[in-house]
C-alpha cells in the first residue's frame, strides 16, 4: 500500500509479509532490524513484527529516493527467506 500525505508531501509505502512460520518471521525480522535504523536523504524505514507477519514501512518525500531502500530491503528479505528455506530442507533430509 502506498499513500501520500498532501499536507506534508510525505509518501508512505507499507508492505506486509505474512509468513506461516513464526521462526522464519523472527529470523527475517532480526536480519532486517539493523536496516531499519538507517535514515538516508530523508528516507526512513521501519520494520515491526506482529505474530508471524512483518510490516515494512518506508517514508520519504521523493518517490525516486524511496526505490533503492525499498528494493534493497525486499531483496534482502528474499535472500534470507531462500537461505532459511534451504537450511530447513537440508535439515529435514538428514
Amino acid at each position: 500500500m502506498a499513500t501520500c500525505n498532501s499536507g506534508t508531501g510525505e509518501i508512505l509505502v507499507e508492505v506486509l509479509l505474512d509468513l506461516d512460520d513464526c521462526l522464519l518471521s523472527e529470523a527475517l525480522f532480526r536480519s532486517l532490524l539493523p536496516e531499519s535504523s538507517l535514515k538516508l536523504r530523508g528516507i526512513s524505514f521501519e520494520v515491526t513484527r506482529v505474530d508471524c507477519a512483518l510490516k515494512l514501512v518506508f517514508r520519504g518525500s521523493d518517490p525516486r529516493l524511496l526505490i533503492p531502500p525499498f528494493s534493497n530491503s525486499l531483496r534482502l528479505a528474499s535472500m534470507v527467506l531462500e537461505t532459511l528455506k534451504n537450511l530447513t530442507l537440508a535439515e529435514s533430509s538428514l
